[in-house]
């Protein structure tokens, strides 16, 4: 009875995450002067409000195609991978990957702050529309990709950074974790949000076997986002090296996101 509880208490907890994710998706919240996450400084399009100091500026469109992908800044998850990517910065050769990429918000801020190559995957094609659309409104047409989850051969590229800002149900897939684990370069870093404090442990344990854990960071919505409740947590993983060929056995033959 207190496993079906706790099974029942779980999938509440993930509907909610999903629905507070959805309204992201459907609403930009970032206000006239836009949204300073670390070094990214996010503005919609018409706001020339100009970015501060030495941040990158992200603008997004305001268009049905360009709102298509979830993914302002507002958020407080986006906000925590918006402010890695600002602390952790790119050397020139670097190559940046975001699996579940929305509105394409961090594959353009990593482009900004130095990354070679950065590539978005989405399983939502308005997603990946938006996502180009946001690239091309920030002068980013060389060096970066956007490609759907049913096109991904896991183990095919590896990037030194890697960030999945989705919900900790994919997050927890078996597939899930080899996918991000070939794709990430060992000592690499991999970077997973869109979850609460309380389901770092449960990823800690699926990763551990690929994975270090570097750093957990929580936070709560700030006057930007105040419609999602509680705190979020951003889990940050170093690599290790493990056996390519046990990874590859981890990968199913249905979708992996």
């Amino acid at each position: 009875m207190r496993r079906g509880k706790g099974g029942i208490a779980l999938k509440h907890a993930i509907k909610r995450t999903a629905l507070l994710l959805a309204l992201a998706r459907t609403s930009s919240l970032v206000p006239e002067g836009g949204i300073l996450r670390g070094r990214v400084h996010v503005v919609l399009e018409g706001d020339e409000t100009p970015p501060p100091g030495d941040a990158v500026q992200v603008v997004l469109g305001t268009s049905e195609t360009a709102a298509g992908g979830w993914g302002d800044g507002a958020h407080p998850s986006t906000a925590l991978c918006l402010e890695w990517l600002s602390e952790r910065g790119f050397k020139e050769d670097e190559t940046f990957l975001d699996y579940g990429c929305g509105s394409g918000v961090l594959a353009i801020a990593a482009r900004k702050l130095g990354c070679r190559e950065a590539v978005g995957v989405d399983v939502e094609y308005e997603a990946l529309e938006s996502a180009a659309e946001n690239a091309e409104r920030n002068g980013i047409v060389d060096g970066v990709d956007w490609v759907h989850g049913r096109s991904v051969i896991p183990g095919m590229d590896e990037y030194d950074a890697v960030v999945a800002n989705i919900l900790v149900g994919q997050l927890s897939r078996p597939s899930m974790v080899a996918t991000l684990a070939l794709g990430t370069k060992v000592g690499g870093a991999l970077c997973l949000s869109g979850i609460r404090p309380d389901q770092c442990a449960v990823l800690e344990r699926l990763y551990a076997p690929y994975y270090d854990v570097a750093e957990k960071t929580f936070r709560d919505p700030d006057d930007f986002g105040k419609e999602y409740w509680g705190s979020w947590a951003r889990l940050v993983l170093t690599r290790k090296d493990a056996d390519r060929r046990e990874l590859l056995e981890r990968i199913s033959d249905g979708a992996i996101m």
